[in-house]
């Protein structure tokens, strides 16, 4: 049926429901377009930029504090910055962390001490679950694949990963060492 034939009681139906159409396409393309600008912000944070890497972990474990139930303690001492890339790897591997606690540890407080001289140290523990072998490969199995990013910039950064723990207080402890600025040192070189 042709709408041009439809009877003037129904055109007002058809054109209310067109309404609604339009507007629930208006809102949802209004979402979407949120989630991208969320989402272009997230890989390149801005405060990384402007106000390094101490700034950006702040603001980071800011928005994690006001949005879960974990005490989260932060301490930067950074002398020397780091380069672009390992600053941009460090906030990825925090965020990473951050995640994998709210999400999988059901941890109630976590450190995160990051130091960066010569090298660049990162720690990030939590009393939470705590990370067993057998939990690392069911993530494996069910393609929770955080670990193993954190892991791989890590490795691309020719860094080193530890995951251990220092019971009874913290159950997860990860140890991560980069390269600074200048370059690596003849000390360990590989993601050992």
């Amino acid at each position: 049926m042709c709408i041009c034939n439809m009877p003037v009681p129904l055109w007002g139906r058809f054109f209310l429901l067109l309404q609604k159409a339009l507007l629930a396409i208006r809102d949802e393309t209004a979402d979407t377009l949120a989630r991208l600008r969320n989402l272009a912000v997230e890989l390149r944070p801005p405060a990384l930029d402007e106000l390094g890497i101490e700034a950006a972990l702040e603001k980071l474990v800011a928005d994690y504090r006001r949005k879960h139930a974990v005490d989260i303690e932060l301490v930067c001492v950074v002398e020397a910055v780091p380069g672009d890339v390992e600053s941009l790897a460090v906030y990825r591997i925090v965020q990473e962390c951050l995640t994998n606690i709210v999400r999988h540890s059901h941890a109630t407080r976590a450190q995160i001490r990051l130091t960066a001289e010569e090298r660049i140290v990162l720690y990030v523990k939590d009393n939470g679950d705590g990370i067993t072998q057998e939990r690392i490969r069911a993530a494996r199995r069910e393609n929770h694949m955080g670990i193993y990013g954190i892991a791989e910039r890590v490795r691309l950064l020719a860094g080193r990963m530890e995951l251990s723990a220092e019971l009874p207080e913290w159950t997860t402890v990860y140890r991560i060492e980069l390269r600074g600025r200048g370059g690596l040192t003849d000390e360990s070189d590989d993601c050992g």
